[in-house]
């Protein structure tokens, strides 16, 4: 795992659990689809142009892209709210199909655009990631993950009729109602 406290990477640690221990490369050819979703050839922060294979860093649990810079930033900054292997090198660093999977779903612009409609699209990275309705988003990413797996989808599977990676645009709109509602009822 890619630390940027020591600017070094690491192969993950054995574990007992072997299902929460990432255990592949990032596929090259999952890669390109990923950088190919809609946002994804610049930095979801930043918006600087993402050059090099070895810049872009995953934000696992948005299914977003960041640059190195960003990457470290946002783990200096939160380091009691997210953990390391939030973050993670594409390049460099192992994952579990699981994790390949909600890059796959998610993108910069669904992030971004669900930011727009919730009206937080203009708050600051380090107060963006610890906001109730980020935290829903993620729950929601994750349930759709989840609700893949379940369904017998892999990593290199898509929905018919569904761009890659891209979520069910319907079950976003749901997911945005639910937030509007949960914030205004103050929870």
């Amino acid at each position: 795992i890619w630390d940027p406290r020591r600017g070094t990477s690491a192969m993950p640690r054995a574990a007992a659990d072997s299902a929460s221990t990432p255990g592949i490369r990032f596929p090259p050819g999952i890669l390109q689809q990923v950088l190919a979703l809609p946002g994804n050839s610049r930095c979801f922060d930043c918006a600087r142009e993402l050059l090099l294979p070895s810049e872009v860093f995953g934000l696992i649990p948005h299914g977003t892209v960041l640059c190195r810079t960003c990457a470290e930033k946002l783990l200096a900054a939160l380091p009691d709210r997210l953990p390391r292997t939030a973050v993670r090198s594409l390049h460099m660093d192992c994952f579990s199909a699981r994790q390949v999977l909600a890059m796959r779903i998610g993108s910069n612009m669904q992030l971004k655009g669900f930011f727009k409609r919730q009206r937080i699209d203009r708050t600051p990275p380090e107060l963006l990631y610890t906001l109730r309705a980020t935290a829903f988003y993620r729950r929601q990413l994750a349930l759709e993950v989840d609700r893949r797996v379940a369904s017998g989808d892999s990593i290199s599977a898509t929905a018919p009729g569904r761009p890659k990676g891209v979520a069910d645009p319907e079950a976003l709109l749901r997911v945005d109602a639910n937030v509007r509602n949960r914030v205004s009822e103050g929870r």
